[in-house]
């Protein structure tokens, strides 16, 4: 009687979506095989795009599974010319795109120039980039949403509106200094401006000076803005207008926060209109102005200013409460 020896068989599972690791874990613990090899995606670094036998099918122990491997998008640094420089960013071509070490320069302010301008972008990288002498230095929106922008090491100087962002999700900017030129009679250019149908940012270690309007404008009359958490920033209007003004925007935190402008002169540190809605200030100085904070319109919703300071007149302009506005462990210095 002769003999023979039965082949056995097992299942592959789903590999596509997993890490390499993991990937190779499951095919080892079935004693399969592995063979990778690599190809650039958007996806994460790592992540199994394919699988060369199909999940589900009946195979011999002992056979390879070829797997293909996201790598990274490799993409060399923007250099633009020495001067006059404009740059549309297209989404189409864009995508997790980085710009590093880059020094954009234009012909001063007047020649109305962008630095970087686009729309519709996903998993933008812009890091330890200078912009100066350009009318507007990064200016991301009023188009096709974009998400997942990341900015570090920013620095603006001799421009009248270093940043907007309009249409933009899910999205984070650090270490930033933001120098914006104060224009006689023009109230409409802003150090930072934050507009309509942005959700989801943060902001931190971020030093604004000056503006022509305000340090820092958080303002839509369409499309609701919905959460923006600002961490160790400055907003000195000493040479601008004012530091802050708050319109159309929801879920706003503001963690050590530091608000300066002359003292003596109009205005207050912080503008808030009546559709500003849940707005928290948790851990700041204020100085300068007629007040720490007033409103136009009606009264908004739910702001809260607490554990901080204000050196000036009164918190409130004329010393009267405004309703849906409380103060918690507040010191006015006088």
């Amino acid at each position: 009687m002769g003999w023979f020896q039965r082949t056995q068989l097992v299942t592959v599972p789903t590999l596509v979506g997993l890490t390499e690791a993991s990937a190779e874990s499951k095919l080892a613990t079935l004693r399969l095989n592995t063979a990778t090899t690599d190809q650039t995606s958007t996806k994460p670094v790592g992540t199994v795009l394919l699988q060369s036998v199909p999940a589900g099918q009946r195979v011999a122990v002992g056979t390879t599974v070829k797997l293909t491997i996201a790598k990274a998008v490799v993409v060399p640094p923007v250099t633009p010319p020495a001067t006059g420089y404009t740059s549309t960013i297209s989404a189409a071509t864009n995508i997790d795109r980085s710009y590093q070490d880059v020094h954009v320069t234009g012909n001063g302010p007047a020649s109305s120039k962008y630095g970087l301008w686009g729309d519709g972008l996903q998993g933008n990288t812009f890091k330890h980039m200078l912009f100066d002498h350009v009318a507007n230095g990064l200016k991301i929106g009023s188009g096709a949403q974009s998400s997942g922008l990341v900015g570090s090491d920013l620095k603006f100087a001799d421009c009248d509106m270093p940043l907007f962002l309009s249409c933009v999700d899910d999205s984070e900017f650090s270490d930033m200094e933001l120098q914006a030129n104060l224009i006689a009679g023009n109230n409409l250019y802003h150090c930072a401006y934050l507009e309509r149908n942005c959700h989801r940012l943060k902001f931190s270690r971020v030093k604004m000076f000056g503006g022509s309007g305000y340090c820092l404008q958080l303002y839509t009359e369409s499309g609701a803005s919905v959460g923006a958490e600002f961490t160790d920033v400055l907003l000195d209007a000493t040479k601008g207008r004012y530091p802050l003004v708050i319109w159309g925007w929801s879920e706003v935190v503001f963690k050590n926060l530091t608000m300066i402008m002359p003292a003596g002169v109009s205005g207050w540190c912080a503008r808030l209109h009546e559709t500003a809605k849940n707005v928290v200030f948790d851990g700041f100085t204020a100085q300068g102005g007629q007040a720490l904070v007033g409103t136009y319109g009606n009264s908004p919703t739910n702001v809260v200013f607490r554990n901080g300071s204000y050196k000036g007149p009164a918190l409130t302009p004329g010393d009267v409460a405004i309703p849906g506005i409380t103060f918690e462990n507040v010191t006015l210095i006088k």
